[in-house]
């Protein structure tokens, strides 16, 4: 049971809109703002029961952070 409802978490089918339109927004763009990350992994934690960290390997796996590593990668 925590395993499909993971799945159902990362795929944005919670049956909660405010929770599912971060994941989905995830899911397609790779990118998903702080305020949607931090609820959905609220939501995970609090609501769904699960560890924190699958929601926590789940963000590093798909987010996209080109944007945001960038400045840091200096020239060695």
């Amino acid at each position: 049971l925590p395993f499909l409802l993971f799945l159902r978490w990362i795929e944005g089918e919670t049956g909660f809109p405010f929770i599912d339109c971060f994941m989905r927004e995830l899911k397609v763009t790779g990118y998903c703002n702080h305020m949607g990350r931090e609820t959905a992994g609220w939501f995970l934690i609090a609501d769904l029961q699960l560890d924190w960290r699958m929601a926590a390997e789940w963000f590093e796996s798909v987010l996209s952070l080109g944007w945001t590593w960038g400045p840091y990668k200096w020239p060695l």
